[in-house]
């Protein structure tokens, strides 16, 4: 329904929509891919260039949802198809901010010299990395009209998802015992347990918005 309309109202322009769906999640997956990065990296100028990356790839969803905007200002949308638009634009904003939320909370430990928060959350962060590449993968498939493809990556990132939750459960016990005590170090590690779930929530509801419009065009 909503390729269909967009086709109609904007033949020439039909792709813009969808163009800048695909930059918001190339930029995310980027984004991911590049917190993976951070907390493999023991070069201290690397990680130094690796944040300075971190930030741009953020700002590149910034002004993927900025275009939307002022795309959905310029030609005539029906209100149902505009809210869903800009809720997908909008949640792979909120979903690049949290990963960079990740980041910020992981770098406060590993000031205070906590070596295993790598060791620890390793699994979590590469799994999340994962899930923004097959997110990316969706959105091409939704795009190119490739609806079988789609519903088997759906599947994949609900499995995806599933792995995730257990290896924060895994990881939140570990920094447990391993600093029985230190009440504001477990503090700590909650903060980067609920961003890294956020992202997660985020990343799955990324996913349903997609298929609730791909199951409106079939």
């Amino acid at each position: 329904m909503l390729r269909k309309l967009v086709k109609s109202l904007i033949p020439s322009n039909e792709k813009i929509f969808f163009e800048l769906m695909i930059e918001a999640t190339e930029s995310v997956e980027d984004s991911a891919r590049i917190l993976d990065q951070l907390l493999k990296e023991t070069d201290t100028l690397t990680s130094a260039e690796l944040i300075e990356e971190l930030r741009l790839t953020r700002a590149v969803t910034v002004e993927a949802a900025n275009k939307m905007d002022h795309e959905l200002a310029r030609y005539f949308v029906t209100p149902i198809d505009r809210v869903e638009l800009h809720n997908i634009i909008t949640l792979l904003l909120k979903l690049n901010k949290r990963i960079v939320k990740i980041h910020r909370y992981i770098q406060i430990l590993l000031e205070e010299e906590r070596g295993d928060v790598n060791k620890y959350l390793s699994n979590c962060v590469e799994t999340l990395r994962k899930m923004t590449k097959v997110l990316d993968d969706m959105m091409k498939a939704f795009c190119a009209g490739k609806y079988k493809e789609l519903k088997t990556l759906n599947m994949k990132l609900t499995a995806l998802d599933e792995n995730v939750l257990e290896d924060l459960g895994h990881a939140l016990k570990k920094f447990s015992y391993f600093e029985d005590g230190d009440v504001m170090f477990i503090m700590k590690v909650k903060d980067i347990y609920k961003a890294i779930e956020s992202a997660i929530s985020t990343c799955t509801s990324v996913a349903e918005s997609i298929i609730r419009i791909h199951v409106k065009e079939v």
